[in-house]
């Protein structure tokens, strides 16, 4: 059956001037740095987005109003496109179903972009245990459940200490609960908790892992070529919630129990072979109390959590993260200044960089942990 153009996707015809393009997964607030640091770069912008006036429309040179979670008509109008046809990239500042979304855009306009096996680890908690166990690269236990309502293993080992997350998060850290042990972990009680995660899952399903006493650490790498030109290592700081539950907290940088080598060492294998060689690519972390390092997720692109907006020019002054995205994705340098030099102690907290490392800001951090009805301590968690 032959693919047809969705009506909403059409528009007048776009202002054509003949520059090279790139392609937005999205034109909302979260983009608007990522097109507007495209736009400094020369490129002219299309993008995909529901909205029918994104943040970003002023810089768009054509917009399809599609949502970027339906990959199908997303890639069967940019199909039809003329802006297609000089579109260096696909370029992305999101996660979740988006993300498969970009990577299926690059792949059908034969372009630069997120490739499709990495951004399935990183939208499928599961999909990435698979891959860093067929590595042999450490990362913490765990099983699919498929579907709560019916599939509750009876054979879930409580008295070890779980983990349940959505397979396919929809929203950073929503659901992600440590399972209560007996007595307090009765089955009802654990089924209830699966189906909060389940519900939080865009595919309905659970990742369910064994839960590592030790400290969150993220690593951060600006890639060119498969090669690391930035390496960043970060703890990150959650608080735990009365209910088992976790919320983010903040970040500090440089991390203090593990260093950026170690963490790249780990990372670089599964990126060079789910295909990631260039731009920006998260890793997280958890170190156990023996210090080895489990990786437990991975995201292409910038992400949120202010790292991109505050914390990466907080510690390197002048650099400009989003314009070094758009570099690594479309043939530039991305750091055309040189190495950037090694970062003093910083402590990321909500909308706030502030100086020193984690123990530093132990009160400001107690403080916000507490508003909020949680718990944070200086203690690995």
């Amino acid at each position: 059956m032959q693919e047809t153009v969705p009506q909403a996707a059409r528009r007048a015809e776009p202002r054509a001037d003949g520059r090279d393009a790139v392609l937005s997964v999205g034109a909302g607030p979260a983009q608007l740095p990522l097109i507007r640091a495209a736009a400094a770069a020369g490129f002219a912008i299309w993008a995909i987005d529901r909205a029918d006036i994104p943040a970003a429309a002023d810089l768009l040179e054509a917009h399809l109003r599609i949502s970027t979670f339906e990959a199908g008509p997303a890639v069967a109008a940019a199909r039809a496109h003329p802006m297609a046809q000089r579109t260096r990239a696909v370029i992305q500042r999101t996660s979740g179903p988006a993300l498969a979304t970009a990577a299926a855009l690059a792949a059908a306009l034969d372009v630069a972009g997120p490739p499709a096996a990495f951004c399935a680890a990183a939208v499928r908690k599961s999909v990435l245990r698979e891959a860093a166990t067929a590595l042999g690269l450490p990362c913490p236990a765990g099983r699919l459940v498929a579907d709560p309502e019916r599939d509750l293993p009876p054979d879930l080992p409580l008295h070890r200490g779980l983990l349940a997350k959505p397979d396919m998060p929809l929203r950073g850290k929503a659901a992600v609960v440590r399972l209560p042990a007996p007595p307090a972990g009765t089955p009802r009680a654990v089924a209830a908790l699966l189906r909060d995660a389940a519900e939080a899952s865009a595919n309905g399903k659970v990742e369910v892992q064994d839960w590592l006493p030790g400290q969150d650490i993220g690593l951060l790498l600006l890639l060119a070529g498969g090669t690391p030109v930035l390496a960043l290592a970060y703890d990150e700081i959650v608080a735990q919630q009365a209910d088992g539950s976790v919320r983010g907290l903040g970040l500090a940088a440089p991390a203090t129990g593990m260093g950026a080598g170690q963490l790249t060492a780990l990372a670089l294998p599964l990126a060079r072979s789910l295909g990631m060689d260039r731009g920006f690519a998260f890793f997280s972390f958890r170190a156990d109390a023996g210090g080895r390092a489990h990786l437990y997720e991975a995201n292409p692109g910038l992400c949120g959590d202010g790292i991109a907006d505050l914390l990466l020019p907080g510690l390197f002054p002048g650099f400009d993260p989003f314009a070094a995205e758009i570099a690594a994705w479309t043939g530039g340098d991305p750091l055309p200044a040189g190495p950037l030099p090694a970062p003093g102690p910083a402590t990321l907290l909500g909308t706030r960089l502030l100086p020193g490392d984690a123990a530093a800001n132990a009160a400001a951090l107690a403080a916000a942990a507490s508003a909020g009805g949680g718990r944070w301590t200086a203690a690995a968690a």
